[in-house]
């Protein structure tokens, strides 16, 4: 498993490398085998998050309770936007499913979210950056 994102010194360069690698490898090891690979872009991915199964798995997974899971609840709930386009502004609107993508907080969030995703059955190899996942 390879999860690299917007981590200091990491890039998608870094994945690309690792998918080669990965190719190579394989190639070299049995090169009578095929190597296949799914590539996942997941669109959208901060506003699709059910915050509700995020604040499950953060207390269920990673034993997170107290006053900071109400914090981080907190922190999810009740976002509102309003658009300006040609000096005109929209009523407010509520994001009901969304993890703020211009929070640090956001990506850490997210990955815990998709915690347990990198559990691939044996001979499988997974690479993750941010939302982006190749199989």
């Amino acid at each position: 498993m390879r999860a690299i994102g917007v981590r200091k010194s990491h890039s998608t360069t870094d994945q690309i490398l690792f998918f080669c690698r990965t190719i190579r490898d394989a190639h070299n090891f049995k090169p009578t085998h095929h190597t296949v690979a799914a590539l996942l872009d997941l669109t959208k991915a901060f506003d699709s998050v059910w915050k509700h199964k995020l604040i499950l798995r953060l207390h269920d997974s990673f034993n997170i309770q107290g006053k900071t899971l109400s914090w981080i609840s907190d922190f999810l709930q009740r976002r509102f936007i309003k658009v300006k386009f040609n000096k005109t502004l929209s009523d407010t609107f509520e994001l009901s499913q969304v993890v703020p993508q211009d929070s640090v907080l956001s990506t850490t969030l997210f990955s815990m979210y998709l915690a347990g995703i990198e559990k691939v059955p044996s001979g499988m190899r997974i690479g993750m950056f941010v939302d982006d996942i190749v199989l």
